[in-house]
């Protein structure tokens, strides 16, 4: 069942919509319709970078550099983004929020821009009930031409649907290992999955330890993902208890691990 208009407006306490820009609050009486909400796009992108193959078999440092497959994009008043045919864009709901415990959320895109050609989402329309953060937005252009975009247009409505019974875990609790509470909406943390881990480690791929992650990352500083891309592919080639032995527990250790040749 949908939440009508009269139940979104008593939830409204438990959503909590966050505006962060002055500029542009969240306003009830002309966002909530008869049984969605009107969102915002925001002035955040990432647009994926084209010379990198994605393996998701294999993600040993994808912690020191976890979105090294996309350039982001922030958007100042004025500006905008140019979607051309055919093409990915990731972007972020503007205003945060929380799903209540009682409700699942879906994500649909408005019609307007639905007939310029404008997909707002890949399948990843549903919200667990508990969940908060920038509900990701992946947008493609289905039409022939190219759409310059700007924040804050009203791509998007959230609809609210009441669940069946309150469940006994809700999105973000240690047990289920959620991976995007207090989400910031950017790309995907996809192999922070339980059961990806688990099929990787059937496959042989498994990812360095947090630990070793962040002594590389103390020897190497910051770099470019081309650098994090080679570092990556010349560790593919040891294995797990080799990394172990070769950082001596602690691989920005003297002597230990600091020569490492990128």
């Amino acid at each position: 069942m949908y939440l009508c208009d009269k139940d979104i407006y008593k939830k409204l306490p438990e959503i909590n919509f966050v505006a962060n820009n002055s500029e542009n609050p969240f306003v009830p009486d002309d966002q909530i319709q008869p049984c969605s909400v009107d969102l915002r796009l925001d002035n955040i992108f990432w647009i994926p970078r084209k010379r990198f193959t994605i393996d998701l078999r294999k993600t040993k440092l994808l912690e020191i550099e976890p979105r090294r497959y996309y350039k982001k994009v922030i958007l100042n008043k004025g500006e905008h983004i140019t979607l051309k045919p055919g093409k990915l864009l990731l972007g972020r709901i503007y205003e945060e929020f929380t799903i209540p415990n009682e409700c699942a959320g879906k994500i649909s895109g408005r019609s307007s821009f639905a007939r310029l050609g404008i997909m707002i989402h890949l399948t990843g329309d549903f919200i667990n009930p508990g969940y908060r953060g920038h509900m990701p937005l992946q947008l493609i252009n289905f039409g022939n031409n190219p759409i310059k975009i700007f924040p804050y247009i009203p791509i998007c409505q959230l609809q609210l649907v009441k669940v069946s019974d309150l469940p006994n875990r809700l999105y973000g609790v240690s047990e289920l290992q959620s991976k995007y509470m207090n989400d910031d909406g950017g790309p995907s943390y996809w192999w922070r999955d339980k059961r990806i881990k688990k099929l990787q480690k059937a496959l042989g791929e498994v990812n360095v330890a947090i630990s070793i992650q962040e002594s590389i990352l103390q020897i190497i500083g910051k770099q470019e993902p081309e650098v994090i891309e080679r570092l990556e592919k010349r560790l593919s080639k040891c294995s797990h208890d080799d990394l172990e032995a070769g950082s001596g527990g602690r691989a920005g250790s003297e002597g230990q691990g600091s020569h490492l040749e990128l």
